[in-house]
């Protein structure tokens, strides 16, 4: 349940007479409105308590003297009119509540709407597109747009003097509303770490932040066309040892942070830690940061340990929204009918036989599993599931629950495609499946029930390598599939954040041998492989047989040529979908429609980019430059796709073709 900080507007009419009390509707005499009045702003979090979900009452803290009041026209791009600040705000208060008041200048009427912004002291900046340039004649357009000053990087924000806090009124008529509600909002986000060492078998010593915001905007979430105008920064790295509650529990306010839009910039927070003597970098999954949320940095079970992010409302401690990454995960599997595709879904071939299936299940809550089943493919009466324990917590953020299921033979003729959705009962939408299939025809792709699809004369499987669906409303393993490093295919990154890495460059059998992605500090033009290597100056060869190609027997890594085929406007139409977070190129001649999902890729030194903007793609084909560290890729943007060299140490999805 969101909560906000709740305002109320009221408005009182200086009268001529005695006698008259404030109305919904308040007129002088004739019937009148009064032009010139005092409306006084209750404000009942100023004196708040501090509560579970407020670590210090500095983050309730508003500074009345120092807040702003700005007041605009009702127009179609409403002009500011006047900018109430300093003695225009008179402070006062109502019973437990702190008041500030303004007065309307006689002669102003009609419809407002208000602006607040408070504890502004140490962020409204004077420089360009800054909250200190606003004068009375600012356009509402340019006005929603404006940003804090730049903290001072390397240091952290801090709630010292208060965090700062904006919000707006509805439209009302200053001369006739007797009362309004106005909600403000922190413009930050909170973090707190909840770490168990007991339970996690983690203990973190230390928090490192790249990448970071340093500023925000005053009035509006940034989207990843206007978040590029902020600067980034490294922060100071956060002593971790000795918090309150540090590895027994949750620490409350560790820091926080200016928000940010994943795909437009990225900010890596990494975990400095000790798992049984041995010093470990967790890099936790990377999300969209908004402002006056409280997020918790978890560590969770999903083959093996990893770190990420929950968010809440930061007025609702106990009540969680949603897991901003993280999902339902599959253990100990015991039935050698199934397929494992990846550790969320798993497939089985109901043709020939049916099976029992028992299996461990991962899920977020302590409330455990439910199931439901979807025929997407025909029907299949006959499957049962159940759980056969209790949910038990493993991991800090992960409770695991024995499930069984039955499935019979499939005596259809026609395919089939069934899946069993194994769901968190708090939060339905985090699943894990196992998908029953017939390929009565022989069509499907392998490890999928989709069926290829011909595009520019070029048939291609119809997800990427690892992917299991092409609705990518949700970006995770099922929709982007596997991030490779050009050449490379032991690695195969589950997501495009990372928190398994090992520093680059490695002699290529070393590479090939490994699952970690290979990093570089240098983020630009670092190469995983060592140029002393045989296979440096060999490099076309890679991808291109069937020993070292990622796609399935009888498919290939596509090259550069046939990507490109998918630029081509005579070819084809191109839709970006935001919606569903994908590209949606249609065959002009047959009508048929290749999904791209904008999974973004993996930077060198193991951050995101355009992720949830942009699908990349890897070809087979090389750039020989003369450093020999670029491949060529397809990047689909929006509705502009483009051929591009990018370095072979970034990670980025695969799409298959047939040979």
């Amino acid at each position: 349940m969101k909560k906000y900080f709740n305002f109320t507007l009221l408005t009182f009419a200086i009268l001529l007479f005695t006698g008259c009390s404030s109305e919904e509707e308040i007129a002088d005499n004739g019937g009148v409105p009064s032009l010139k009045g005092t409306l006084t702003f209750v404000l009942p979090m100023a004196k708040g308590a501090t509560t579970y979900a407020i670590a210090t009452t500095n983050e309730n803290k508003l500074d009345i003297p120092g807040m702003k009041i700005y007041m605009f026209s009702d127009a179609a791009d409403p002009v500011l009119e006047k900018v109430y600040s300093g003695a225009d705000i008179v402070s006062g208060s109502n019973g437990t509540n702190a008041t500030a008041s303004i007065t309307v200048p006689e002669g102003v009427s009609g419809n407002k709407t208000f602006y607040f912004a408070g504890n502004t002291a140490t962020v409204q900046g004077t420089a360009t597109n800054q909250l200190g340039t606003t004068a009375e004649g600012m356009l509402l357009s340019v006005f929603s747009k404006l940003i804090t000053d730049n903290q001072l990087a390397p240091a952290h924000l801090s709630s010292a003097n208060g965090l700062l806090l904006t919000g707006k009124s509805a439209t009302i008529n200053v001369a006739s509303t007797a009362s309004a509600n106005v909600s403000l909002k922190r413009r930050v986000a909170r973090f707190d770490v909840d770490n168990t060492t007991s339970a996690s078998n983690v203990t973190i010593k230390e928090i490192l932040i790249y990448n970071a915001n340093l500023a925000g905007y005053v009035f509006e979430n940034p989207t990843p066309d206007i978040a590029a105008n902020l600067t980034k920064g490294d922060l100071t790295k956060i002593t971790y040892t000795g918090q309150t509650n540090a590895n027994t529990g949750i620490t409350e306010s560790v820091f926080y942070l200016y928000p940010t839009v994943v795909g437009s910039t990225t900010t890596i927070i990494q975990l400095v830690t000790d798992v049984k003597g041995t010093e470990k970098i967790f890099t936790v999954k990377a999300a969209d940061i908004l402002p006056n949320k409280r997020y918790f940095i978890k560590a969770k079970e999903n083959n093996g340990i990893e770190f990420v992010l929950e968010v809440a409302d930061w007025e609702s401690a106990g009540d969680l929204e949603t897991e901003v990454q993280g999902a339902v995960g599959f253990s100990n599997v015991a039935s050698s009918d199934l397929t494992g595709w990846n550790a969320n879904t798993y497939m089985f071939d109901a043709t020939n036989n049916g099976t029992t299936i028992t299996l461990d299940v991962a899920t977020p809550s302590s409330k455990g599993a439910e199931f439901e089943i979807v025929n997407t493919l025909g029907s299949f009466p006959g499957i049962t599931t159940e759980t056969t324990s209790t949910p038990a917590l493993t991991y800090a953020a992960s409770y695991k629950q024995g499930v069984k299921i039955t499935i019979p033979k499939y005596e259809g003729t026609d395919d089939l495609t069934v899946e069993i959705r194994i769901k968190d009962k708090a939060n339905p939408k985090l699943y894990a499946t196992v998908v029953v299939y017939s390929d009565k025809t022989g069509t499907y792709y392998p490890g999928t029930t989709l069926k290829p699809v011909v595009v520019a004369g070029v048939t291609w499987a119809p997800v990427n390598v690892g992917a299991t669906t092409d609705d990518a409303t949700v970006l995770n393993l099922a929709s982007t599939g596997y991030y490779y490093q050009w050449g490379r295919n032991s690695f195969k990154g589950a997501s495009s954040n990372l928190t398994n890495t090992i520093a680059g460059p490695l002699g290529y059998d070393e590479a090939n041998n490994s699952t970690q992605f290979i990093s570089r500090a240098d983020n630009i033009n670092g190469d995983w492989l060592k140029k002393d290597d045989s296979k440096y100056t060999d490099r076309a060869s890679l991808w291109t047989t069937g020993a070292t190609s990622p796609c399935p027997a009888g498919w290939s890594v596509p090259t550069v040529s046939q990507l490109d085929l998918l630029n081509k406007s005579a070819l084809v139409s191109i839709t970006g979908n935001t919606e569903k977070k994908r590209n949606e190129i249609k065959d002009k001649t047959t009508n048929a429609i290749i999904y791209l999902p904008f999974g973004g890729a993996i930077m060198p030194n193991g951050g995101a980019t355009w992720l949830g903007t942009g699908a990349m793609l890897w070809s087979s084909t090389p750039a020989i430059t003369a450093s020999k560290t670029n491949g060529q890729m397809l990047l689909s943007g929006g509705a502009t796709p483009k051929i591009i060299e990018t370095p072979v140490s970034y990670g980025a999805p695969i799409r298959c073709v047939k040979n």
